[in-house]
């Protein structure tokens, strides 16, 4: 139960940056998802269920920023949750290399469920706005939340013993 409540609150203070603090770190008007990252850590940490759930009610908080799109981060980040809690069996998660694998495949998956099912993006243009904006912040996104999860595996192994 602890638990739970540990990861509910880490993605609310990840919706928090996401929405206030992390514009200051742009880069060429790209930003980091951290709620990405956050339910990534979630995912590999916890069961399927569990992390498409929160996953499902991260991205539904960050759809009532936007209510024509209601719905679309929910889809996405439930979708993405879910496949990265699959994997987890499958792949050795604790490397941070696959981590950071995992982080950058997620937010291009994302992306481009995003695009595909966004009224504003023909169907043509998919692969333009995935590859013009996706990438970018696929590989930042994945940079940065490397670095986060390098440190939480530092934390942890120094100060839970």
């Amino acid at each position: 139960m602890l638990d739970f409540v540990r990861q509910v609150l880490c993605l609310y203070l990840a919706h928090v940056i996401q929405t206030t603090w992390i514009l200051n770190i742009k880069i060429l008007g790209i930003v980091p998802d951290v709620v990405i990252i956050t339910i990534v850590w979630i995912a590999l940490t916890s069961g399927g269920m569990r992390a498409t759930a929160l996953a499902f009610c991260a991205g539904f908080m960050q759809d009532t920023y936007l209510p024509s799109e209601l719905g679309l981060n929910a889809l996405s980040k439930s979708a993405i949750a879910f496949a990265i809690a699959e994997m987890r069996g499958r792949v050795v998660a604790e490397a941070p290399h696959v981590q950071i694998l995992m982080i950058c495949a997620a937010v291009l998956a994302h992306d481009f469920i995003f695009y595909i099912v966004h009224s504003g993006v023909g169907v043509i243009e998919v692969p333009y706005y995935w590859l013009r904006f996706g990438l970018g912040r696929a590989i930042y996104t994945s940079l940065a939340g490397g670095l986060v999860l390098y440190t939480l595996q530092l934390v942890q192994r120094y100060f839970t013993r």
